[in-house]
């Protein structure tokens, strides 16, 4: 999945960097595969002994509020603005309009700042980067770090672990989606081994439904219907959202 030479490539990027920026997609809102992708390589940068800096426009929602690390995860521009970084890592996306910081990250583009481009999407075309790498096979971005991590050898810890799980099990759906591959469950598999809890993450990610989710779940399924030409519909309404 990942070229050992590719492996190498961004450890050396990253271990030149005095401090990196690491950048997950804001647009959409973030999820358990950008979040978890980006919290594992910071903190294997932090290992590295290379300072990081995490950014996303928009904070965790409440079902990855427990994410190892989620909490230092910047969400003020103007702070990035000020932030020495010389290397960034997008993960998860390709284009700079998608990252809550375009016209920063543009300029950085522009001043020769290297970046990193690691995501599993196939319109990735946007960003470029000195290393590139788009997997579109791979189940998660989440399954591709973890690539690289056996590629290099690389500690990943049990907070590690649980970061990249969460990229797998979310994008997968719990691995039941088209997703779900032979690669992507040995890699959770290893992942498993390193101290990931599927039934922990499981809880978060999918049993833990506020209930004003659940009423609105109610009035669909009490909505539901054949109509005429034989598909099963539902629906919502403006005054539903907003009781």
């Amino acid at each position: 999945m990942v070229e050992p030479s590719t492996a190498l490539a961004i450890k050396q990027l990253i271990t030149a960097a005095r401090h990196v920026l690491i950048v997950p997609h804001s647009v959409p809102r973030p999820d358990g595969d950008c979040l978890g992708a980006a919290l594992a390589m910071a903190e294997w940068c932090g290992q590295l002994g290379i300072a990081q800096t995490v950014f996303c426009q928009w904070p965790a929602p409440p079902s990855l509020e427990y994410l190892p690390g989620v909490n230092a995860i910047s969400h003020d521009p103007t702070v990035i603005a000020a932030t020495p970084y010389d290397l960034v890592i997008m993960v998860d996306f390709g284009h700079l309009a998608n990252s809550g910081l375009p016209d920063q990250l543009s300029s950085a583009l522009a001043r020769g700042v290297p970046f990193i481009n690691i995501d599993h999407h196939p319109k990735n075309n946007d960003a470029g980067g000195q290393v590139v790498l788009v997997v579109e096979r791979a189940a998660a971005t989440c399954e591709i770090i973890y690539a690289i991590f056996d590629q290099l050898h690389v500690t990943i810890t049990p907070t590690m672990a649980t970061n990249l799980m969460t990229g797998l099990m979310t994008d997968t759906q719990n691995f039941t989606n088209l997703a779900t591959t032979t690669s992507s469950l040995t890699a959770a598999a290893e992942l498993v081994k390193r101290g990931a809890a599927p039934n922990k993450i499981t809880n978060y990610t999918w049993r833990n439904k506020a209930v004003p989710e659940l009423q609105l779940w109610g009035k669909m399924l009490l909505r539901l219907h054949r109509n005429s030409e034989d598909m099963i519909v539902t629906a919502l309404t403006a005054e539903d959202l907003t009781e």
